[in-house]
């Protein structure tokens, strides 16, 4: 429900799993790697990304797939306000 809810951009729905579930949630990857943060990050859902960082911060260090952060999704789609956001917070290029 996470994964889904950070790639449709539905921050409420990702709230509402975050609070009532384990950090754990957070923390899953697909069987390919990647995070529900990768995944808000690469549609450019930056309220999603914060709420995501909020729950469990340490996850914008997590490379997926290749080795890429979520900053390197999020600029790779152009996304500009995610990627403020990341490099604020301290995200790995």
């Amino acid at each position: 429900a996470l994964h889904l809810a950070s790639y449709f951009g539905h921050v409420d729905v990702a709230r509402i799993v975050i609070e009532n579930g384990p950090v754990a949630l957070v923390r899953q990857t697909t069987p390919g790697g990647v995070t529900c943060l990768h995944l808000a990050s690469q549609n450019g859902h930056v309220e999603v990304v914060r709420v995501l960082y909020q729950a469990c911060s340490e996850m914008i260090f997590h490379e997926g797939p290749a080795g890429c952060s979520c900053l390197h999704v999020a600029s790779q789609n152009g996304h500009l306000e995610t990627v403020k956001f990341l490099a604020e917070a301290g995200g790995e290029a």
